[in-house]
């Protein structure tokens, strides 16, 4: 298991490093690597399915958050809208820097049908999406695979500093235990976000291998970054929770909300809502139910 998630990090690289706003978010055909190093500068309906169902999978295996998964994929249907197209159909191929139709322009229904596929899947997933937390250990899973990618890379490595090891082996000691609590969770995500500032400042080689390793420490220090902004945006409260963590299993009446919180999520198992309670110190501003489950 450790080992197909590795590889499945491995391979989301190739959309994390070439989809974005200098690709106008759609995914180049391919990648050359040896020979000639070129980056092949058109995309297809089928790749662009791929991309989106890639991006996905990246969600559900913690590599992305919600709101990036959907700040991408909107953006690439935001460029889909501008593509020219015959009576509603996409072209085979297209320059994804012009994003001109490439000649011979002709129509492939293996390609449609590639991406009509995709589209439901895309819209099913969503959808289950809305149900689930928008932040759990899904979050700490993604940051093992990097890490295992970390170590083998430093095993291979008889130059790598000492200092760097060890930094190494405390990252994959605090990601390695399993959190019971939300709470709990955060803390691992504090702890390796300096774990991760301290292995970037000690990798001083320029070597290929050393190469690979800033690219991947500075990789696990934009994810932990990423998760850290969910809690922010989503969980305000829980950087120093503390005795409220234990308002996250039962929905407490308004006016036994503690004090100290600008926001309170809580939650039971019988109602499909996440209960939520605006507090101004001792003063209940409103109540209101939030459809979705924002905390496992």
């Amino acid at each position: 298991r450790a080992y197909l998630r590795r590889v499945a990090r491995e391979t989301w690289r190739f959309f994390d490093d070439f989809v974005g706003p200098e690709s106008q978010w759609l995914p180049p055909d391919n990648s050359q690597e040896a020979l000639r190093i070129e980056l092949a500068q058109r995309t297809s309906p089928t790749n662009i399915g791929l991309w989106l169902l890639s991006a996905l999978g990246a969600r559900d295996l913690g590599y992305l958050t919600t709101e990036q998964l959907v700040e991408r994929a909107q953006a690439t249907m935001e460029t889909l809208e501008r593509l020219e197209r015959n009576e509603g159909h996409f072209f085979n191929w297209y320059d994804i820097q012009s994003l001109s139709p490439l000649r011979p322009q002709y129509i492939s229904a293996v390609d449609s049908g590639n991406l009509l596929a995709s589209l439901w899947l895309l819209e099913q997933g969503l959808t289950e999406l809305e149900q689930q937390p928008v932040f759990g250990p899904e979050a700490i899973e993604g940051l093992v695979d990097i890490v295992g990618i970390i170590k083998n890379l430093a095993a291979r490595d008889p130059s790598l500093p000492p200092a760097a090891r060890q930094t190494i082996n405390q990252l994959a000691s605090v990601l390695m235990e399993s959190p019971l609590e939300v709470v709990e969770v955060i803390q691992q995500l504090q702890s390796a976000t300096g774990l991760t500032q301290q292995l970037i400042s000690s990798i001083v080689g320029t070597g290929p291998s050393q190469s690979e390793l800033r690219y991947w420490s500075e990789r696990l220090e934009k994810a932990t970054n990423s998760w850290r902004a969910t809690v922010d945006t989503f969980l305000p409260w829980m950087e120093s929770a503390g005795p409220l963590s234990d308002a996250l299993h039962w929905r407490l009446p308004a006016d036994q909300v503690p004090k100290g919180a600008p926001v309170l999520a809580t939650r039971t198992t019988d109602v499909p809502y996440v209960h939520w309670c605006k507090i101004d110190g001792a003063q209940i501003l409103e109540e209101w139910e939030w459809p979705g489950r924002y905390i496992p």
